[in-house]
């Protein structure tokens, strides 16, 4: 991407050999243009290669926990693709995605005095704990305390109907909530 590059036959060569497809991308306006072509090549890919599995053995993915921006809290993704079964077509026709809160997973969790379960993702932090209280705003971990007698630079932030204010210094605090 960028100006002045054109086709290179040597990419068009290897496109044409290997059933491919190569477009130069010259515009970043072309390049949701050029993805949404190439998607339909992509989904006949997946789609032959799930064709013979049955629904139950076609591969779900997760995503990694995150919080959920109508704060609902910290949430799952599951999705799956949906493929076109007819005679005449292969291809993807969509894919199948549902969210789980965290609230949800606790709820059938089990908890007693002596037993309740938590969840650690894989580099040991907590994700979900029956006593690990969320943060109000998940985007500052961490707060800067600066000295703003100096500094003129202020940056404000508005947030759940809460203004978060800093300012920038050359030797900050750091304080963590």
């Amino acid at each position: 991407m960028g100006y002045g590059i054109g086709s290179v036959p040597a990419l068009n060569n290897l496109a044409c050999q290997t059933s491919a497809m190569n477009t130069v991308i010259d515009q970043i306006a072309d390049v949701k243009r050029q993805s949404i072509a190439y998607f339909a090549k992509l989904s006949e890919i997946l789609a032959f290669s799930l064709a013979d599995k049955p629904i139950a053995e076609r591969p779900i993915s997760w995503t990694t926990p995150y919080m959920d921006s109508q704060g609902a809290g910290p949430t799952l993704s599951l999705s799956m693709p949906i493929l076109n079964t007819m005679e005449n077509g292969s291809g993807l026709l969509g894919v199948a995605a549902v969210d789980i809160l965290f609230k949800q997973i606790a709820r059938i969790l089990p908890e007693t005095e002596q037993m309740y379960a938590f969840i650690v993702d894989n580099n040991g932090i907590a994700i979900y704990h029956p006593y690990l209280k969320v943060p109000v705003c998940q985007f500052f971990l961490a707060v800067f305390y600066f000295d703003c007698v100096s500094s003129s630079l202020f940056l404000r932030h508005r947030y759940n109907q809460r203004t978060f204010r800093f300012c920038y210094a050359l030797n900050p605090r750091y304080i963590f909530v």
